[in-house]
């Protein structure tokens, strides 16, 4: 058996159920690695909003009540500086307002499902190297179709009724 073999690998699908390696794709898996390359994308931009953000929330309230309270510094406007919780939302607004403005966000095209599709579909050509082209090829445009059409019937039984699609997505 060579390395490179993976005629007997298998990898689990959302229900638990093993799956030979390079069968054909699911409408679940395209949203679940459309999921992770999103992830991907913006990973940056949570990781930040994860570390970094609230340390410059706390120094911002660190800083007010030393100014205030400390050094006695009264802002011009009219504040009721010795409210607590006056202090409180006056600080959430400045610390939300003006951080982000450096959140490092990617402002990149993201990951569409087309793409997720076509990434898929390499896989399952690439598992299927030794078989006739033109037969992967069939198989392929058929099972898109099959796609396309879930995707479509979803998305219109989501505009008919929006809570008969949410219930049929939770159960």
């Amino acid at each position: 058996m060579k390395d490179d073999d993976n005629s007997n690998s298998s990898q689990v699908n959302q229900s638990g159920d093993p799956v030979a390696f390079g069968e054909l794709y699911t409408l679940r898996d395209i949203k679940k690695l459309h999921s992770e390359l999103l992830q991907r994308h913006f990973g940056s931009t949570l990781q930040w909003l994860k570390s970094i953000y609230p340390c410059i929330v706390g120094m911002q309230f660190v800083l007010y009540v030393f100014f205030v309270y400390v050094v006695g510094v009264e802002p011009e406007f009219k504040l009721e500086l010795r409210n607590p919780m006056s202090l409180v939302a006056f600080t959430l607004f400045l610390s939300v307002s003006w951080p982000m403005v450096m959140v490092p966000v990617n402002r990149g095209i993201p990951p569409t499902f087309e793409e997720c599709e076509f990434l898929l579909c390499a896989q399952y050509v690439q598992a299927h190297e030794g078989c006739d082209k033109a037969e992967l090829i069939e198989r392929l445009q058929a099972h898109r179709r099959v796609i396309q059409a879930q995707v479509l019937s979803n998305d219109l039984l989501r505009k008919q009724s929006w809570l008969l699609w949410f219930w049929c997505r939770v159960r």
